[in-house]
């Protein structure tokens, strides 16, 4: 049970409005949300320090993890970094996703996704709110270590 379902801190399972991050009636809930649904584009650029992607739009969940049949192979690897500050890969070690798909296991995909959905942390982002509702991070795309955490546990059970 509690591979599937780990206990997080900031979980309450109920239909979170993208837009505000509040319950609301017409709201949806996280495992869909996630599986099924990727923004059409990343919010604008903060400044011209700190800049979202500009290789690609946000990942769907399930395109990326669609193939993948290994939970983890148990081979401990380090991930390459992921983006400069200014929203390309980084040309001499990119974590892209063919660089994730040759590990071939979910836990890298997963870790890959949240990365490409929580592209900048919130200093970055240069806004103060700190969602807790996967829904309301994944929509916001930023974060730091809370949303992170938030978003990795909810992204891993929906796919399992």
């Amino acid at each position: 049970w509690f591979v599937v379902h780990p206990k997080i801190t900031d979980e309450i399972p109920t239909f979170i409005n993208p837009e505000t991050g509040r319950p609301d009636e017409n709201g949806v809930f996280w495992r869909e949300y996630l599986f099924y649904h990727a923004d059409e584009n990343y919010p604008s650029d903060p400044s011209s320090d700190y800049r979202y992607p500009k290789d690609e739009k946000p990942p769907l969940l399930k395109d990326k993890i669609s193939n993948i049949t290994v939970m983890y192979d148990n081979v401990p690897y380090t991930a390459p970094a992921g983006y400069d500050n200014h929203g390309h890969y980084f040309k001499d070690n990119p974590r892209d996703w063919d660089w994730s798909y040759d590990k071939g296991h979910a836990v890298e995909i997963v870790s890959n996704w949240v990365e490409k959905t929580l592209p900048l942390n919130q200093r970055e982002s240069g806004d103060s709110e700190r969602p807790i509702q996967p829904v309301r991070i994944a929509h916001h795309h930023n974060g730091n270590c809370g949303e992170l955490q938030d978003l990795t546990v909810a992204a891993a059970r929906t796919c399992m």
